[in-house]
């Protein structure tokens, strides 16, 4: 199987902190919006990597396993016309 992301956990490290950073500066304030804009990068740069190894590790899996997944599916509907 495909290894853990190793940089996951040093990004919500990262992410913490920047969390911790926002609660800490005046509301309404530009350096309060940039911190907040930092921490919604963080957000969706650990989105994107757990989103790429979910889609790495299925890859690979069916790779792996080259069966027949979806054979022969028949719907009670197809099976009753006949």
């Amino acid at each position: 199987m495909t290894e853990n992301p190793k940089n996951y956990a040093r990004d919500e490290k990262k992410l913490a902190k920047a969390q911790r950073k926002h609660a800490k500066k005046k509301k309404r304030s530009k350096n309060r919006d940039k911190a907040r804009r930092k921490g919604a990068r963080l957000h969706a740069r650990i989105a994107d990597i757990r989103r790429d190894f979910q889609h790495q590790a299925s890859t690979k899996l069916i790779r792996e396993n080259p069966r027949d997944l979806f054979g022969d599916v028949q719907c009670e509907r197809h099976v009753a016309k006949s």
